[in-house]
């Protein structure tokens, strides 16, 4: 858990973290509205060397940055209110093993990632500009572990 006190300390964690980070990574960025999860995502890409401007794909749904070093496929479920609209946006070939995919609002489609993934976590902390962020790594998902029980 970290916690951090303004939107550089979170571009700057994000910057760390994303040292453990290599093609074919996929990581679920979770956390309520204007807690930094895009600030995760432009910390990340500044790590690889972006220098596009990195910005929420709200409406477009994905952005996609060529760096240096690797291609980031940014997406952003903020809007998609059904799931079967992400086989339209071409969501599931994003994860074809080449860069890396950030997903913010991944707890819409936690089922649907690949194992594993990294999990970011991001909430607001007690004072305003405090934020809290904890992440690990998923390796199995109890929700498809008990739907593999069933079948």
């Amino acid at each position: 858990m970290r916690k951090t006190e303004s939107e550089a300390e979170t571009m700057e964690w994000a910057s760390e973290f994303a040292g453990n980070l290599r093609s074919g990574d996929v990581v679920a960025l979770t956390g309520e509205l204007g807690t930094g999860k895009t600030q995760v995502v432009k910390g990340i890409c500044d790590r690889f060397g972006c220098l596009e401007m990195v910005s929420s794909p709200t409406f477009t749904i994905i952005n996609e940055y060529v760096t240096p070093e690797i291609t980031i496929k940014h997406v952003d479920l903020f809007r998609l209110e059904e799931s079967a609209r992400m086989f339209e946006t071409g969501f599931f070939d994003l994860f074809d093993g080449h860069g890396i995919v950030l997903v913010e609002w991944a707890e819409k489609v936690y089922d649907c990632l690949p194992l594993p993934y990294w999990h970011v976590s991001l909430e607001h902390g007690l004072r305003p500009w405090e934020r809290v962020i904890k992440w690990k790594r998923v390796v199995k998902s109890p929700a498809r572990e008990e739907r593999r029980k069933q079948a």
